[in-house]
């Protein structure tokens, strides 16, 4: 399938429909799909991640989440008690002063329906010690070998410099923050045939694109004095998993060539910041650990599971967690909220910090949760109040993670704030500036 199948499609915004001739074709289907949470438009969303796919069918994958039950249940009934003591409260560290960030997403404020200059100027007057931003390859570089297309990151990172107070911090990589994840241009998917499970940069063309593409970024950014960080890839660590039949990972080996390229060619030599995500439920928990065992391997048989997520605290200078308390998901025709069930289920943080002060490395909360998090849609704008997250939930997250000792603290959802604000609805937006004041 060809990209022109997408050139004149819609999507709906409150209720209406709109053209957007500014969005590439792939963007405009993300949007639409991120936006309705749900499939509508045959058959531009039908087959997105992959226009000529390979790789397990979805019965098959289905039939390896079963046996990942099978081996949860083996994990949990026989040998977690054997290898896991009690869980105990975490400590209370004492406060201190905090650094709050966001992070920022042009491709989140097009799901949304608004302007990103104007949302970003907005959010700048947050008062943010640092803001994320992400380098979008499917951006960038639309056609092949045009590695042009910088004008909405030229204008974001000339912003925060003009606003002279946030720090900013550049994602790179093929995966950057916000659905779909993994931001392929077009022609990357109409020329390889990306596996629909497994790993997804074993393609030598691919590896060979988007080191092209990672150096292009860094080293138009070189003389950015207000980037002081350089991210490479967004949870490169995790899987990512679609409608329970893509399940896409990146490769540690290609994750460090990305990383000593970075090195060699940023004049600066900016610190490298690696993030993943913590598990704050028991569900979650459970999940993670028998994902990332070699009996879920062996059991299941296919090229998944999680990578060795130590490796982020040896490869980078700044380990940052990506923190949810509650998370919806839709499941066997129901719908029901994971949330941590005591104070012990965010021991897992306590852990984590630990581990890389102890390494000599600076521990940030890289993403954390500040809007609803729904099954089936990456934005929230069609009703004021959801039930997985409000704004009240979220003055106790951050009171929680400030106990925990992180001191660096970046939201996740500031453009939930600022659309709810302009609706007429300001408890997002002035329950985070209270909190900052709080503990500034």
């Amino acid at each position: 399938m060809g990209a022109g199948v997408f050139d004149h499609c819609y999507y709906t915004i409150r209720d209406f429909p709109v053209q957007d001739s500014t969005l590439t074709p792939y963007q405009t289907a993300c949007r639409m799909h991120a936006y309705q949470g749900e499939v509508e438009s045959e058959p531009m969303l039908r087959d997105r991640w992959s226009l000529a796919s390979t790789g397990i069918g979805r019965r098959e994958f289905i039939g390896n989440g079963a046996k990942m039950v099978a081996a949860l249940a083996l994990y949990e009934g026989l040998l977690r008690p054997l290898v896991e003591p009690a869980l105990q409260p975490a400590p209370v560290e004492p406060p201190r002063p905090q650094r709050f960030g966001a992070t920022f997403s042009q491709i989140k404020t097009q799901y949304m329906g608004l302007d990103y200059r104007d949302a970003f100027r907005e959010v700048l007057t947050l008062d943010l010690d640092f803001i994320r931003l992400g380098a979008y390859w499917s951006e960038i570089e639309p056609e092949k070998g045009e590695i042009a297309h910088f004008e909405k990151l030229d204008w974001l990172i000339d912003e925060a410099a003009k606003q002279g107070r946030a720090e900013v911090i550049l994602t790179v990589g093929m995966k950057a923050p916000v659905y779909p994840e993994f931001h392929f241009p077009p022609w990357v998917l109409e020329e390889i045939l990306l596996p629909k499970v497994g790993v997804v940069s074993q393609d030598p063309r691919l590896r060979e694109y988007v080191l092209r593409f990672v150096r292009a970024v860094v080293e138009r950014y070189g003389a950015a004095d207000v980037v002081k960080y350089i991210q490479v890839e967004n949870e490169p660590f995790d899987p990512v998993l679609y409608d329970y039949q893509t399940y896409r990972l990146l490769g540690e080996e290609f994750l460090r060539e990305e990383i000593e390229m970075v090195r060699a060619v940023d004049p600066r030599k900016r610190p490298i910041l690696l993030n993943l995500f913590v598990e704050t439920s028991p569900l979650t928990t459970i999940l993670a650990n028998v994902e990332s065992s070699p009996l879920y391997r062996l059991v299941a048989g296919s090229p998944v599971g999680r990578r060795e997520r130590l490796d982020a605290i040896e490869l980078a200078d700044i380990v940052g967690y990506d923190v949810y308390a509650a998370v919806g998901w839709d499941f066997l025709g129901g719908r029901f909220y994971i949330r941590p069930w005591r104070r012990a289920d965010y021991n897992n943080l306590v852990v984590w910090r630990q581990r890389a002060e102890s390494a000599g490395k600076r521990a940030y909360i890289m993403e954390a949760q500040a809007e609803p998090w729904e099954p089936g849609s990456a934005v929230h704008i069609k009703q004021r109040e959801y039930p997985s997250f409000n704004p009240e939930a979220m003055v106790k997250f951050v009171d929680r993670l400030v106990e925990l000792g992180y001191r660096d603290v970046c939201f996740w959802g500031v453009e939930h704030w600022l659309w709810h604000r302009r609706a007429g609805h300001p408890e997002w937006w002035d329950t985070g500036l209270n909190i900052m004041s709080r503990y500034r």
